[in-house]
């Protein structure tokens, strides 16, 4: 065993009555593996959109005709990915364009 996970054993026996026609015993061990958390940084690069202006049917009526008139213009394409890209794409500039982002509060 490795000093490497050493530290993970719990319990390690030998068991001297079992029997497999060597002169070897069988070894038993309980070992417990520890995870590591990853932190991660992406809710603070994350953008927050102002959404209480979609609340407004004027502001939504307009976001949704400019997603739909950028899906119409598009040809269509066999690639799933692409597609979603551009859906994405689609969505997120008329986002910035319309609904804009939201103010931090913290600032």
């Amino acid at each position: 065993m490795s000093k490497r996970w050493a530290t993970d054993i719990e319990n390690i026996r030998t068991y001297r009555g079992a029997n497999s026609d060597s002169d070897h015993f069988l070894v038993g061990e309980r070992l417990k593996q520890k995870i590591a958390l990853i932190t991660r940084n992406k809710i603070e690069n994350r953008k927050r959109w102002n959404i209480d202006k979609l609340d407004e049917t004027e502001v939504q009526r307009h976001h949704q005709q400019v997603i739909q008139k950028e899906l119409q213009g598009k040809p269509p394409s066999n690639d799933i990915e692409e597609e979603w890209t551009y859906i994405k794409e689609a969505i997120i500039t008329s986002a910035q364009n319309i609904v804009g982002e939201k103010q931090n509060e913290r600032e």
